[in-house]
C-alpha cells in the first residue's frame, strides 16, 4: 500500500471515530490524530508545503500544531491558550504546568546535554549559553531566586530534576525528543529548539 493510501485510510478511521458518540477523551484523541494525518496528506499532495522549506509550509504546520496543542492542553486540564480570553481557570490549588513551558525547559535541558557531550562544553558553559539565549528572547528561567544565585544555576537545577524524573513523564519525553537533534551545529541547535513560540505536542519518547 502506498504511504498516501495508508494515510487516507487512517484519516477515514479517525473521521469515523469522531462520528461515533464516544467519550470526550476518545474524541479529542481522534481529533488530534485526524489533524496530524490531514497535514501529512496535504504535504504529500503539495511538496511545496513541506515544513522548514519556505514560509507556506511553516504557516500551515503552525496552524495545525496550535490546534493540536489546544486539544492537549484541554486534556491536561489547562485553559487552552487559544481560548484564554473566553474561559477562566476555576480550579483551586496550583494549576498543572503548561506543556508549552515544559517543552521550553526540557528542550533547554537537552541542549545543555548536547553541548556538553557533542561540543565539549562544561555544564556551566552550556547552561550559561542557553540561559543567555533565552534571556535575549525575554524568557526567564523558572525557580526561586536565592541570594546571588545566577539564573544559569536555576536552569541547571531544573535539568537535574528533569533527568531524575521529578518533572514528570511529559518533560522527560520532550527532553528525549530534543536529543534527536544532537548532530546539529551548536548555533543551529539553539535556534531550532529554543526559539519561541513553544508549541506543545504529545512526546514521541
Amino acid at each position: 500500500m502506498k504511504p498516501e493510501a495508508d494515510d487516507l485510510t487512517h484519516l477515514k478511521m479517525w473521521a469515523m471515530a469522531l462520528a461515533v458518540d464516544a467519550s470526550p477523551t476518545v474524541r479529542r484523541r481522534a481529533m488530534y490524530r485526524y489533524l496530524g494525518t490531514l497535514y501529512s496528506l496535504a504535504i504529500k499532495a503539495n511538496p511545496s508545503l513541506k515544513p522548514l522549506y519556505g514560509e507556506p509550509g511553516m504557516l500551515m504546520a503552525k496552524a495545525i500544531a496550535e490546534m493540536q496543542e489546544t486539544l492537549v492542553q484541554a486534556s491536561n486540564r489547562e485553559v487552552p491558550q487559544l481560548f484564554s480570553d473566553v474561559f477562566k481557570a476555576t480550579g483551586k490549588g496550583r494549576p498543572p504546568t503548561a506543556r508549552a513551558e515544559l517543552l521550553c525547559w526540557a528542550s533547554a535541558s537537552a541542549v545543555i546535554t548536547i553541548l556538553m557531550k557533542e561540543h565539549g562544553k562544561t555544564e556551566k558553559e552550556a547552561a550559561q549559553l542557553v540561559e543567555k539565549h533565552l534571556r535575549k528572547k525575554g524568557i526567564c528561567v523558572p525557580g526561586t531566586h536565592h541570594g546571588n544565585e545566577p539564573a544559569w544555576k536555576r536552569l541547571q537545577s531544573w535539568r537535574d530534576k528533569c533527568l531524575a524524573g521529578k518533572k514528570g513523564k511529559i518533560a522527560k519525553g520532550y527532553y528525549s525528543d530534543a536529543l534527536v537533534y544532537r548532530t546539529f551545529p551548536p548555533q543551529d541547535l539553539i535556534d531550532f529548539l529554543l526559539d519561541p513560540p513553544f508549541v506543545a505536542y504529545e512526546p514521541m519518547n
